[in-house]
């Protein structure tokens, strides 16, 4: 009799087992297909060199002259949303097992230098060039939107995204011009801060890549109510006078002036999964 019972009690455990809800690690995660996602980029930097070559005959290299670099970019990709464990995430969508390329529609870029390099007045060399990227479109397997922590990004981005725990990062794999004959993007650094390091805050962004607000977490779902689109524009503008390694009051020293103009696009149109196919052809 006890065996019997035994084994009813096992049957009986194993029928309520059966009843219960299955759960896998993907019953927390949520997804959403698909999304047209557009973003593009349109920059210029202008560099002025503002020294005194004959006052400031002391000093080891002074520049003169001015740098103008500018650029356009733009990105499309047709991409799929979802969350686990709350954590947000966008990446290509696929077809048959495989991501579909996004497409690089356009890059362009260019540089023009007219400098003068003043080693001891009136002695100079001078740098002058000018220089253009226009490359074909094409297909890539590099993806151009990304949901990223607000904590790993550069500091002027944690600044102005302040409360955002993740923010969408857009990028383009595109070829720019080649800077060699430029200092500017990358090759300054913003004015010195109260710390007496360059006030990242103010750090030119230079071109191919930008932060933004995460779309709302209902529209990303697609949620009741919500519209099939989004779009954002955002200008920024930097402007400030410095000089290599000092405060541009400081002598000696090699002053300049940088103006950054930037205007970000980014734009996401849900439509159905059952259109994905059809819409990857049009890439």
């Amino acid at each position: 009799m006890d065996r019997i019972r035994g084994a009813l009690a096992l049957v009986v455990s194993a029928l309520f087992l059966l009843a219960l809800p299955a759960v896998s690690s993907a019953s927390n995660k949520e997804s959403e297909c698909c999304f047209a996602v557009a973003s593009g980029e349109t920059g210029e930097i202008t560099l002025t060199w503002n020294n005194n070559p004959q006052a400031e005959a002391n000093i080891e290299t002074v520049h003169t002259g001015t740098e103008l670099l500018k650029w356009d970019w733009g990105n499309q990709e047709l991409d799929e949303y979802s969350e686990s464990q709350g954590v947000p995430s966008i990446e290509r969508a696929a077809l048959d097992h495989k991501q579909i390329r996004g497409v690089d529609l356009y890059t362009e870029s260019s540089v023009s230098t007219n400098e003068k390099y003043w080693y001891a007045y009136p002695v100079f060399d001078p740098s002058n060039c000018d220089l253009e990227a226009n490359p074909a479109p094409r297909l890539t397997e590099e993806p151009f939107a990304s949901v990223e922590s607000l904590e790993g990004t550069p500091y002027a981005v944690r600044q102005r995204l302040k409360g955002q725990k993740y923010v969408l990062e857009f990028t383009t794999p595109g070829d720019f011009v080649n800077w060699f004959c430029a200092d500017g993007p990358l090759g300054v650094d913003g004015p010195l801060g109260a710390n007496g390091y360059a006030d990242a805050s103010k750090q030119p962004d230079g071109p191919g890549f930008f932060f933004v607000k995460l779309p709302p977490r209902a529209f990303l779902r697609h949620s009741h109510g919500q519209p099939d689109r989004k779009e954002l524009t955002m200008v920024k503008h930097v402007s400030f006078s410095a000089c290599s390694g000092a405060p541009a009051t400081a002598m000696p020293c090699d002053r300049y002036t940088l103006n950054e103009d930037i205007t970000y696009r980014a734009r996401f149109t849900w439509f159905d999964s059952a259109m994905l196919r059809e819409k990857a052809k049009q890439l």
